[in-house]
């Protein structure tokens, strides 16, 4: 479900998780405890890429963005 709400555009970890909660129309329940390490795991795999990038309040943000490996393995 991650690689598919990266698909559209990169996303910092709290848009990942309400992204989630619209997309399964509040179903899925993401907390930050589960997020954050499957975040990670993702990068180590080599599905995701991160940069430090300024969101829309001007704070500092890691964003997350789908490897060419992840773009091939969201199915």
């Amino acid at each position: 479900m991650i690689l598919k709400t990266l698909a559209l555009e990169p996303l910092h970890g709290d848009g990942i998780g309400i992204r989630i909660e619209q997309i399964s129309k509040e179903v899925f329940q993401v907390n930050a405890g589960s997020l954050f390490p499957a975040l990670r795991r993702l990068e180590r795999a080599g599905l995701l890429n991160s940069e430090w990038r300024e969101t829309e309040n001007s704070r500092r943000a890691k964003y997350y963005i789908l490897s060419t490996e992840g773009r091939g393995a969201k199915g």
